[in-house]
């Protein structure tokens, strides 16, 4: 038997498959959301769960429509036109950044507690993690080097090239900012005070990227 946890109490975990008019995932979310929010929980004596579909994926996906800065950038200093193998490259791109953006926001939400306050944990999760992520940008710039004077190929090479020098340097900065932003410096998570309570939250963004 498999057991749950979060923040050191048990938790239940719900899954279910997707099927008919629910088959693409987008649309079981938003009905999803709608039923928890129609359930009348206190009649069954219990706290309406907290839910965000969108908050941290919004906070993750932010740094990747940033690379267009380094892309475009990057085709005006080699004077490319920009072409098909250049979007394959932000395509490509896209993927990277989001790796890079998980870790970092994984990090902030598990050095988080009710005793250190935010911009501390940010500056802690930041100097952590900008190895792995400066050294994974790094890898993908040198590959796509390789193909720079490639007539067919240039433009997919500029997009990973520029894109990853702008948006690595973008995602340390962007989504720490985005957290102070919400919940100030000295925010702190508040943590559940006896096993089985959950704590208080309100809705929006800001309360989807608490820990």
């Amino acid at each position: 038997m498999t057991i749950f946890r979060r923040d050191g109490h048990f938790a239940d975990m719900v899954l279910g498959e997707l099927a008919g008019r629910f088959e693409a995932p987008i649309y079981g979310m938003f009905e999803i959301e709608a039923r928890i929010k129609a359930f009348d929980w206190a009649a069954e004596g219990l706290e309406m769960p907290s839910i965000s579909l969108y908050g941290l994926p919004l906070v993750i996906l932010t740094p990747v429509p940033l690379t267009f800065i380094g892309i475009m950038i990057g085709h005006w200093m080699f004077g490319a036109a920009f072409t098909a193998t250049s979007m394959i490259g932000f395509i490509a791109l896209a993927g990277i950044i989001v790796r890079n953006s998980i870790l970092l926001v994984d990090f902030i939400r598990h050095l988080s507690d009710d005793e250190t306050p935010l911009r501390q944990v940010l500056l802690d999760a930041g100097a952590i993690r900008f190895k792995p992520i400066l050294l994974t940008a790094l890898a993908a710039m040198l590959g796509a080097a390789v193909i720079l004077a490639d007539p067919i190929f240039q433009g997919l090479a500029i997009s990973l090239l520029f894109g990853l020098a702008s948006s690595t340097a973008l995602t340390v900065l962007v989504i720490p900012a985005i957290y102070i932003a919400l919940r100030g410096p000295e925010w702190r998570p508040v943590r559940p005070a006896q096993p089985g309570a959950r704590p208080e939250t309100g809705e929006g963004l800001s309360d989807a990227i608490e820990a």
